[in-house]
């Protein structure tokens, strides 16, 4: 995937800081995370609910690879693994974040950034980036409580529900966007011809997310 092949380009320009596989003492610090009782609550707070390896640059520009990673869509916050097995939240912002797990015995990558000004969120929201380049495809996934009185019974059941948005972002606009070729063109807005054309000789599918990136990736380069 190009996003990753850049991020890997700049983890060699940056001076990359290696990590263990058993935790990672980040130099600039990490905050200790106070246990939350979750055990209530079907479901998890996180992308992952195992540690998955990643990377990561802070705002000082500093890269660390190899380290042991939770990203929770409930707090849209980024943990890491101490060199103590103890889970941390860091003490310099992290601006971009690669992170691997395995979901149903698949490995899978996301790549996930802030700093992108989009109306409703603020500058240290992340979002799951597709592609690079001028124009992008970007995922926010954000998960609440929800809870439902039980039939019959004075309880009631907490579970996580995730809800998801799509935007394109193009230089400095970004809109709300559906997976349909309809939404993807009107938000670009220029290139029809072109783009009209690289879906039917490519056959994408644009409800796909990858089929999406791959329509992003050739507009930038035209």
């Amino acid at each position: 995937m190009k996003f990753y092949k850049a991020f890997l380009i700049l983890l060699i320009c940056a001076g990359v800081k290696s990590a263990s596989a058993q935790g990672v003492q980040i130099s600039a610090g990490g905050v200790p995370v106070q246990d939350r009782d979750m055990s209530d609550v079907v479901g998890s707070p996180y992308v992952n609910a195992e540690w998955g390896k990643g990377t990561v640059k802070l705002k000082d520009d500093k890269v660390y690879t190899n380290i042991d990673l939770k990203y929770s869509d409930y707090d849209d916050a980024l943990y890491f693994k101490s060199a103590e097995d103890k889970m941390q939240s860091f003490a310099v912002p992290v601006v971009d974040f690669t992170i691997s797990y395995a979901e149903d015995g698949n490995p899978v990558l996301k790549h996930f950034r802030n700093g992108y000004h989009i109306q409703g969120y603020d500058g240290n929201a992340y979002f799951e980036v597709f592609n690079e380049g001028k124009a992008q495809f970007l995922k926010k996934t954000k998960k609440k409580i929800e809870t439902q009185s039980v039939y019959g019974s004075t309880g009631s059941d907490k579970k996580f529900v995730s809800t998801t948005k799509y935007f394109l972002v193009n230089g400095d606009k970004s809109a709300i966007v559906k997976k349909d070729k309809k939404s993807i063109l009107e938000a670009l807005g220029d290139k029809q011809t072109e783009l009209e054309a690289y879906i039917k000789s490519n056959n994408l599918n644009l409800k796909e997310e990858s089929d999406i990136a791959k329509l992003l990736t050739y507009y930038n380069s035209i």
